[in-house]
């Protein structure tokens, strides 16, 4: 996605996300990380239990809370 400073960020985990209900999804893994393309960076979990979550109001949260996209959110 491209930030509203024109950054271009992303994000990757192997857990299939969920609308269903709001909870936490663990990457035991630890295959899932965070990207910035500009600064040519790759960022990996920090702590495995809060990978993703799945929330009905949201589109896919990585990390807790480093990447989350909200609906309507250029509003």
């Amino acid at each position: 996605m491209e930030t509203e400073f024109g950054k271009i960020i992303g994000g990757y985990t192997p857990i299939a996300w969920s609308s269903a209900k709001k909870q936490w999804a663990a990457d035991k893994t630890l295959k899932s990380f965070i990207f910035s393309l500009n600064m040519r960076e790759k960022f990996n979990l920090n702590l495995a239990q809060f990978a993703i979550a799945n929330n009905p109001e949201k589109g896919p949260i990585f990390g807790c809370c480093d990447i989350c996209i909200v609906d309507n959110g250029n509003k």
